[in-house]
């Protein structure tokens, strides 16, 4: 006789979001295989140079299991400034607007906050409230 296997736990580890892969608008451009691009050490296969466009717009949909409050971490690298102005947003509601400091170039930076996910479908968006002061490249998003 033929039986099933056990279901296995549930994954309670990190959940990683290539910015390559996420939807958007406004963008300067997206790199979906970085090995002959001039930024090195980024996850997945490429990134995204987000640019510095008012309105501006990065989009990841996802599902989640379990409501609660989850650390997020924002890779990116912004050598030639400090960016402000760029808008965090979690199903549609603002959570802040962030202050990523400058980079060392070819120096990849994480920004590190909490947000509040539901149980079922959710939305995470960056959004460029105005111009920001220099190029800002994206690469991934960490869920804890």
């Amino acid at each position: 006789s033929v039986t099933s296997p056990s279901q296995p736990d549930e994954y309670k580890g990190p959940y990683q979001f290539e910015a390559e892969n996420f939807d958007y608008k406004n963008i300067s451009s997206i790199v979906k295989n970085g090995s002959s691009g001039d930024i090195r050490n980024y996850t997945g296969q490429g990134y995204m140079k987000f640019g510095r466009k008012s309105g501006a717009a990065a989009r990841i949909s996802f599902r989640q299991n379990v409501t609660g409050q989850y650390a997020a971490a924002i890779k990116y690298t912004a050598p030639e400034s400090d960016i402000s102005g760029l808008a965090l947003y979690v199903n549609g509601n603002l959570i802040q607007t962030l202050e990523l400091p400058k980079t060392k170039q070819g120096e990849w930076n994480t920004f590190n906050t909490f947000i509040n996910l539901k149980s079922g479908l959710n939305i995470l968006e960056l959004k460029a409230q105005s111009q920001l002061a220099s190029e800002l490249t994206l690469d991934n998003i960490e869920l804890y």
